[in-house]
């Protein structure tokens, strides 16, 4: 009798290990899930209870882009309200007035912005320019491409003459196309009018007959590029980064990869015909490159 009683103990230990280790799972997973579903979204505005991991992506995903849920969201918790984009939380500010409020009258507490620092890093090479950047580094990119567009005419007169240029131009397209026997079609003549301008300031030179091959495959490679990150697979990766290496996720990735070499030779090859022709000791700048290139 007293040699069995250690092992009746024994048993009924062993007994209970399965219960015990089941009960301990269950209660750090209901305590994840408290955190994931509860704790973490009470410093935010209120909004719709995110899942774990992918926070309310599911919603987006089933009605991409997402307009309609940020409708029902903006009618069901207001102005401000918080959606999780994986497990980063983003506040909507959804009214005209209080973004008026934050974003102008208070600006400067605004000036930051929080990034999808991993994607942005992939696709540009770091947080560079008046977009990515943040902080001290925006301010000073921001003070530097606003006194270099006031220098090159912005909100002057010789501003106003470029522009007056480029419609002269397109109005003597759009005459010549409207005494022809072929259909006129004035939107892409538009748009090519806008984009000259742009670039004139930027590369110094218009979109003429001798460009035009330029602007329509940059516009193409535009058009190519948002249809690439309208792709819901393109979400998934930003939450979960390992997922770039599995097809499906890197035919997309590889897709946009492509789309961005193509536009960023243009660049370079822009980049790299200024600074060969560049003269450091004239103050002067003929575009916004020039005065980039001497900045730095």
């Amino acid at each position: 009798f007293t040699l069995s009683t250690p092992r009746t103990k024994a048993l009924t230990l062993s007994a209970f290990k399965p219960s015990m280790v089941f009960l301990i799972v269950l209660t750090l997973l209901f305590l994840w899930l408290f955190h994931q579903c509860y704790w973490r979204t009470r410093r935010y505005p209120p909004g719709p209870t995110p899942l774990p991991l992918i926070g309310n992506m599911h919603t987006i995903l089933l009605e991409y882009p997402g307009f309609a849920p940020l409708s029902r969201w903006k009618a069901k918790f207001g102005k401000i309200f918080t959606y999780w984009f994986g497990t980063k939380p983003i506040v909507a500010v959804v009214d005209y007035e209080t973004m008026h409020e934050m974003f102008v009258l208070d600006g400067d507490t605004y000036a930051d912005r929080a990034t999808l620092a991993k994607s942005v890093e992939w696709y540009r090479g770091g947080l560079l320019g008046i977009i990515d950047s943040s902080g001290p580094d925006w301010r000073e990119q921001r003070r530097f491409a606003l006194h270099t567009l006031r220098d090159l005419g912005l909100g002057k007169q010789a501003m106003q003459e470029r522009i007056l240029g480029e419609m002269t131009a397109l109005l003597d397209v759009l005459e010549s196309e409207c005494n022809s026997t072929v259909s006129v079609s004035p939107i892409k003549h538009f748009e090519q009018s806008v984009a000259s301008v742009i670039n004139l300031v930027v590369f110094g030179y218009r979109f003429d007959e001798h460009a035009q091959h330029e602007l329509h495959r940059q516009r193409q490679l535009q058009q190519d590029l948002v249809t690439a990150t309208r792709n819901p697979l393109l979400l998934l990766m930003m939450v979960a980064p390992p997922l770039k290496q599995i097809w499906p996720f890197k035919a997309v990735r590889d897709r946009i990869t492509e789309i961005r070499d193509e536009q960023f030779a243009y660049f370079e090859k822009n980049i790299a015909e200024h600074r060969s022709r560049i003269d450091y000791s004239n103050d002067e700048c003929d575009d916004f490159c020039d005065a980039y290139l001497k900045e730095m």
